[in-house]
């Protein structure tokens, strides 16, 4: 028989009345069942935000679903496949996050590595000799354990710049 209804929060509002979260649910029956609940899951992101702003309780960014860093890479490791094998490591996230109108972000911080700067290099249309990716790489672990999480991307533009020299 199964259920015939769910009772649902969004952004997590109402959870402490044992309601799963919406995006959740949603996630869950097209993960785990294949079953398409007919939600326009773009539209419900935008939801998410408006209810994130007029509620004023911010979402935790390890909030499954929608949280910001369920598709933020920092870790040189995982980047090194994103800059190789860009279509295998999509197919290595748990979803796509386009379902949501949103895309994977690579961060650069102290767990980057050689890959993470040459992935923000080639973004950026850029090159650079093996010696000053080291040194950009170096002055991005430095500046990311001085303040205690990865740069803006606007750090990263000022390092690179200050390295190559541009």
């Amino acid at each position: 028989m199964g259920a015939k209804a769910a009772h649902v929060a969004m952004n997590g509002i109402g959870e402490g009345a044992g309601n799963v979260a919406l995006e959740e649910l949603v996630v869950a029956m097209r993960l785990l069942y294949g079953k398409d609940l007919g939600v326009d899951l773009k539209k419900l992101r935008e939801a998410s935000l408006i209810v994130e702003k007029y509620s004023g309780l911010p979402l935790s960014v390890n909030k499954p679903v929608f949280g910001k860093n369920i598709f933020r890479r920092e870790s040189g490791m995982v980047v090194e496949r994103y800059y190789k094998m860009p279509e295998v490591a999509r197919e290595l996230e748990l979803f796509d996050p386009g379902w949501f109108a949103g895309e994977t972000e690579i961060v650069l911080g102290k767990k980057s590595g050689k890959y993470s700067v040459l992935y923000a290099l080639r973004k950026r249309g850029l090159s650079a000799t093996e010696e000053q990716v080291k040194k950009i790489l170096e002055d991005v672990k430095a500046k990311s354990i001085s303040k205690r999480t990865f740069l803006s991307e606007e750090e990263v533009d000022q390092t690179i710049g200050r390295v190559l020299g541009g």
